[in-house]
């Protein structure tokens, strides 16, 4: 097949294959992307929407905000407050303009109604600051209303107290659905509603769902063909924002929703699934058609291009042929009539032409000097064949002899690291002993110390027990005198019972004699009335001397009861006194015993301590000496891992000399044979430039 029929062909394969494979992506491109594009924008449209839908009513309770913000609403008074909201009812497109009290009373300005909303949710946000819009039923009409609600603030200062609210009421089937209504789709079959947190619809294009409260999901459980509506919404409900494809009344929709800003309403937007796929279907014809038209073009140009191209490619082929089969006229040359890349390939080759002409005139002068070359190479290639084998011979003796000294100091390497793995453990066990020499020095030292203590707690203990000795010693023979007083006292104490007693028997006796005189007295008459009263008080007094006797007889038994008690006592405390002076002699046997042997122990102490002073100097320069040998012994284990290494390093270069000279013999023989083989080949050479026209 000529060259440009295979160029057209293979440039309209490609066109061909490049078309198709780009309609394709490019239908598959173009759907994903219209797809994206149309459920893109209808989400766009419908956040859109919303957001329009927020700043209109937010509008609309602006002004009616502006509206509370009056002084004459602030007032609230009802007289002046209903005269003029009046004429403003029309101009806020309201049915009617109302007032709520604190209380909780409606009152309207047109109707003139009044109603309690204590309870609505409406009144109970606007107390609380918020201004808000809710569909109800009305408590009057019993229809839905759309009731816009702004507080009363009492002034414009912030946290200022809300004195009640204002009310604009307006036609729930109307006052939403206008928005609703008035937004506009690209689609024909699209259109917006609202729904509130239930799911029932509060702004449709029909109002008469919203005077019903037409709710998908309340009617889907008795109406099976508002199943897929009712999942819709649920889903609107618990997404809140999202694009999901449902049927309803035979068709199959697309439906997006999202929340209203600033209010607890959702706004679906929903087109039917046929009118977004009539649009990819038509922008998929047009793709289709463009993609026709450029393949067709594309299978022109291909033509026009390989005839083009095919045309020089032939004269140099001519060329070529004429080169090969005839005399191998190297003197010819391509005339050049094109500045492209087929130009400058006709140049190219030209200049190729010449220097193969060039190089076929060298080959022909250097091929014999090559051919003398090539005997010489071969005739010095066998003398060093027979040298490199000398040299073979005499790296395998130096191998073996190395192989020896590697080994032997691997032995000593080994043999050393041993001795210093014994001195290591030697040099531990002598660190061991040091520090067990050292504990005991100070261990010793310590027990000095304590017996230097007690000599000392003992020798005041002495002092101290001698003291107390003495102490007893004047206790005992000052009881002693104690006891001889009190005895001492029981005897005149006991002379003075006896002189008592005497007293005693005086005063009976005077007494007695008192008696007697009274009643002398008594028979002498007036004569012995003088005497009857000497008497009188002789009897008195031997009365008083009877009593007071009996009271120092009473007092001296418990003095003498008293000084025998003592008396025994005293016998006790002497008894303990001589204990106390035999344990007292006892303790200090025992004192001095303990002061002796504390001597003795004190004197063995410094004994084993300068002993063990001794030791610990001999442990010291015996761990000294094990370090040197350690280093000694680390230092030849480092110098003979260098000589093994620089012994591996030799052996493993007399290896590669070994390998590299059989290497160099293999090397050898194939020169030679190669140099033959050249000398061979130099002639062919030869004979086939010599057949070039140069």
């Amino acid at each position: 097949m000529k060259l440009g029929i295979r160029i057209s062909l293979i440039i309209g394969a490609v066109v061909f294959a490049t078309s198709a494979s780009i309609g394709l992506i490019s239908l598959q491109i173009s759907s994903s992307v219209l797809n994206n594009t149309i459920r893109s924008g209808i989400s766009d449209s419908n956040e859109t929407n919303a957001d329009l839908i927020s700043e209109t009513i937010n509008g609309q309770l602006g002004m009616l905000s502006q509206l509370a913000s009056r002084p004459v609403i602030r007032s609230m008074d009802w007289g002046d407050i209903r005269q003029t909201l009046e004429p403003d009812v029309a101009r806020f497109g309201a049915m009617d303009l109302g007032l709520i009290c604190a209380e909780g009373i409606l009152r309207y300005a047109v109707e003139g109604s009044e109603v309690d909303v204590a309870d609505r949710t409406y009144f109970l946000r606007a107390m609380a600051g918020e201004q808000n819009v809710e569909l109800v039923f009305s408590r009057i009409s019993g229809a839905i209303v759309a009731l816009f609600v702004a507080p009363i603030f009492a002034s414009d200062e912030p946290r200022a107290p809300v004195l009640g609210a204002l009310v604009a009421r307006k036609d729930g089937g109307l006052a939403l659905s206008n928005m609703v209504v008035s937004l506009r789709s690209s689609f024909p079959s699209g259109h917006s509603y609202l729904i509130d947190n239930s799911g029932t619809v509060i702004a449709h294009r029909d109002a008469q769902l919203v005077r019903g409260q037409f709710n998908a999901i309340a009617e889907a459980r008795a109406d099976d063909e508002l199943s897929s509506l009712a999942g819709f919404v649920s889903t609107a409900l618990d997404q809140r924002k999202g694009m999901v494809s449902y049927r309803f009344n035979g068709h199959e929709m697309l439906g997006h929703f999202t929340e209203i800003p600033s209010f607890p309403w959702i706004l679906i937007s929903t087109i039917e699934a046929a009118d977004a796929d009539a649009e990819i279907v038509e922008k998929r014809i047009i793709i289709i058609a463009v993609g026709i038209g450029c393949l067709l073009a594309g299978l022109v140009v291909a033509f026009f291009v390989g005839r083009s191209i095919a045309k020089p490619v032939r004269r140099m082929v001519e060329m070529l042929k004429d080169i090969s089969e005839g005399e191998g006229d190297l003197t010819r040359s391509i005339n050049i009539h094109s500045k492209d890349e087929i130009g400058d390939l006709a140049l190219y080759f030209n200049h190729t032409l010449e220097k193969i002409r060039d190089l076929v005139v060298n080959i022909k002068s250097q091929s014999g000097e090559l051919n003398d070359i090539g005997n010489d190479l071969a005739s010095n290639m066998t003398e060093t064949a027979s040298a490199m084998n000398e040299i073979t011979a005499n790296i395998q003796s130096v191998k073996g002899r190395v192989m020896t000294q590697s080994a032997s100091v691997t032995q000593t390497n080994a043999t050393m690291e041993q001795v210093s793995g014994n001195i290591d453990k030697l040099s531990g066990h002598v660190e061991m002993q040091a520090n067990a020499v050292s504990l005991s020095s100070s261990a010793i030292e310590e027990m000095m110390a304590n017996i230097q203590s007690v000599t000392a707690t003992l020798a005041k203990n002495s002092t101290n027990i001698k003291t107390l000795q003495e102490s007893s010693e004047l206790g005992r023979s000052g009881l002693q005198d104690v006891a001889q007083e009190i005895q001492e006292i029981a005897r005149d104490s006991e002379g003075l019972l006896e002189i008592n007693s005497v007293m005693e028997n005086i005063a009976s006796q005077t007494n007695l004699l008192s008696m007697n005189a009274a009643i002398e007295a008594a028979h002498a008459g007036d004569a012995g009335r003088g005497f009857a009263v000497v008497a009188d008080e002789i009897r008195k007094l031997a009365e008083s001397s009877t009593s007071q006797s009996k009271t120092i007889g009473d007092v001296l038994k418990k003095i003498k009861d008293a000084i025998d008690k003592i008396t025994l006592s005293t016998g006790s405390v002497l008894e303990r006194f001589e204990a106390i002076d035999r344990g007292v002699r006892t303790v200090a046997e025992q004192s001095n015993t303990i002061s002796a042997a504390m001597e003795e122990q004190n004197h063995g102490s410094r004994q084993i301590l300068k002993a063990s002073a001794q030791v610990n100097e001999i442990t010291q320069q015996v761990k000294g000496g094990s370090i040197e040998m350690l280093e000694g012994s680390r230092e030849v284990i480092h110098e003979s891992k260098n000589l093994e290494r620089v012994t591996q390093e030799i052996t493993h270069g007399i290896n590669e000399m070994a390998a590299g000279t059989e290497q160099v013999n293999k090397a050898v023989d194939n020169v030679n044979n190669l140099s033959n083989r050249n000398r061979e080949s130099i002639s062919s050479l030869v004979r086939a430039v010599s057949q070039f026209k140069v």
